[in-house]
């Protein structure tokens, strides 16, 4: 896990970097928008849970709306059929989500100590 890290901030870290170096051209904007939409990307997933924390501590339970189950379901479904032929076992566990969900949150928190790096002007460790 730590080399993943390692691997990463250097893979975030030079993007942002190499962005602030070049600035704002016709050849840059596309990659700055990946940029800003990966940030909001990143914060979805916080926002969620505050949200949850928030609604469980005012109203004292969650309440789960149909669509949104709905939308969850076509994921868990899709992953039951992209790992039909590899087994129970795979099955099982891919339409878990909770790996994905995890790999998901260690890639938002690399990204915000890169993120916190690249704006604190902080010496690049390759």
């Amino acid at each position: 896990m730590s080399a993943l890290w390692r691997q990463r901030i250097r893979w975030y870290r030079g993007a942002l970097d190499d962005l602030r170096r070049f600035g704002w051209t016709k050849t840059t904007l596309p990659y700055i928008l990946r940029q800003v939409a990966w940030l909001a990307a990143s914060l979805s997933p916080l926002v969620f849970v505050a949200y949850l924390v928030a609604e469980y501590r005012t109203t004292g339970h969650l309440h789960w709306a149909l669509p949104y189950l709905a939308i969850n379901l076509i994921f868990v479904v899709e992953r039951f059929v992209s790992t039909r032929h590899q087994g129970l076992a795979s099955i099982a566990f891919a339409t878990l989500l909770v790996p994905e969900l995890l790999y998901e949150f260690f890639l938002t928190a690399v990204y915000f100590a890169s993120f916190s790096k690249h704006l604190r002007r902080t010496s690049s460790q390759w």
